[in-house]
């Protein structure tokens, strides 16, 4: 699990999932562990989130905000082969 406080006062929190929808979790699992990302705002109510992976194991081990107000995740996937790109608006 990884925290980082945002430029905006807010707080990007990464982690691993096994989920799927419930609670405060609003997307599927995608396969055994995912990362999943929660935005929040300074007062910790979530502002967007974001599950990420694929049919295997990911785990989400770091997050941190960007000087360009992006985010660099850190992690790792027992897949051979993962690519990510994400755009979050």
């Amino acid at each position: 699990m990884s925290i980082d406080q945002t430029t905006d006062g807010g707080f990007i929190l990464g982690g691993k999932s096994v989920s799927n929808i419930s609670g405060d979790k609003t997307e599927v699992n995608l396969g055994a562990y995912d990362f999943w990302i929660v935005k929040t705002d300074s007062l910790g109510n979530i502002e967007w989130q974001n599950t990420i992976g694929g049919n295997s194991e990911d785990h989400l081990n770091s997050i941190q905000q960007t000087t360009d107000g992006g985010y660099i995740l850190g992690g790792y996937s027992s897949q051979a082969f993962l690519e990510i790109k994400l755009k979050i608006v």
